[in-house]
C-alpha cells in the first residue's frame, strides 16, 4: 500500500473563484489579425457567397473582427454550421 497524502476536498465557491479567474485570463487574451496584426474583438460579420447558380447571404455571423481592417475570422463550429447549410441547399438545388 502506498501511503501518502490526498487532497482537501475543494468547496465548491473555490472551485467557482478558479473557474471565474480561468475566464478572466482568458478573456483577456488578445488575437492578432493575420493580414495586418491588428487586435481582434469578438463581433458579428456579414457573409456571401455564391454557388452552384444561387447567391447566399448572412448580414451578422458571430465572428473575430479585426478592429484596424476589418478582415473577419470565423470560428471552426461557425464554419461548420455554414457549411452544413450550403451541403443542405447543394441537395435541394440537385433535386430540383
Amino acid at each position: 500500500m502506498v501511503s501518502g497524502i490526498l487532497p482537501k476536498r475543494r468547496s465548491n465557491s473555490m472551485v467557482a473563484s478558479v473557474l471565474e479567474q480561468v475566464r478572466a485570463a482568458a478573456a483577456k487574451r488578445i488575437m492578432q489579425c493575420m493580414h495586418c496584426k491588428g487586435n481582434m474583438q469578438r463581433s458579428h460579420a456579414p457573409f456571401s457567397v455564391d454557388r452552384n447558380g444561387y447567391h447566399v447571404h448572412w448580414d451578422a455571423l458571430p465572428a473575430w473582427v479585426c478592429e484596424q481592417c476589418g478582415e473577419p475570422y470565423f470560428e471552426s463550429e461557425d464554419v461548420a454550421r455554414i457549411q452544413r447549410v450550403l451541403a443542405a441547399l447543394d441537395r435541394e438545388t440537385e433535386a430540383a
